[in-house]
């Protein structure tokens, strides 16, 4: 049977069994191969770091199926599917669970040669790409990135790829700036946002155009 992880309450989190759901027209069945964790929603979730009263709160219920991206081989198709075949594998925007039935439409094919373990990243590669675009990042550009974890680090090779100038990355933990470096960055500070304004102006020759 198919397995499931839910949150069932605070720091309390089970590995559930659940029945195969039926195969819809126009939809696939998708056998997991990795999903990938968002360290910080899921966390924030799992321990209920939120006030009462709040989004988070009326959006965290318990029994609570955490999602967020998945890597996995379409096992079955369903009736009216073409473009997708047994053996394929797939990117969706699914639970973290052994086996899911997927409109075609929510699967986006990920080729062969790209590792699950990798392409498991798509999410978090898009949220960084739409904050670079909606920043009109270009040629250029002079940008700060205040945070060099995941998404900073993916939203800087994302500047860089559209041509920025000058691209400054402010985090605490040196492995990341370390990380930075190698990802493309003009210069990285290693201090607190608020007492690095004034290194953050003179690495980027003036204020920065986009934050």
């Amino acid at each position: 049977m198919p397995r499931q992880i839910v949150f069932t309450g605070k720091n309390e989190c089970s590995l559930i069994e659940r029945e195969s759901m039926s195969l819809a027209s126009g939809s696939v069945r998708v056998r997991t191969l990795t999903s990938l964790i968002s360290t910080g929603t899921e966390t924030i979730v799992l321990s209920r770091k939120f006030a009462p009263g709040t989004h988070w709160d009326d959006w965290v219920k318990y029994p609570f199926y955490p999602d967020y991206a998945a890597i996995g081989e379409v096992v079955e198709v369903g009736a009216e599917v073409v473009n997708l075949k047994p053996g394929m594998k797939v990117a969706t925007r699914q639970s973290h669970g052994s086996e899911h039935v997927v409109a075609v439409s929510d699967c986006y094919l990920v080729p062969k040669e790209i590792d699950s373990s990798e392409a498991a990243w798509f999410a978090l590669a898009k949220i960084a790409f739409m904050g670079v675009k909606a920043g009109r990042v270009g040629l250029g550009s002079r940008v700060l990135i205040v945070g060099g974890g995941p998404i900073g680090q993916m939203a800087l090779r994302w500047c860089r790829a559209a041509g920025a100038e000058q691209i400054v990355v402010v985090d605490l933990l040196e492995a990341r700036l370390d990380l930075a470096q190698r990802g493309g960055a003009t210069a990285v500070i290693a201090k607190p946002i608020d007492e690095a304004i004034g290194e953050t102006e003179n690495a980027c020759g003036g204020k920065p155009q986009i934050v």
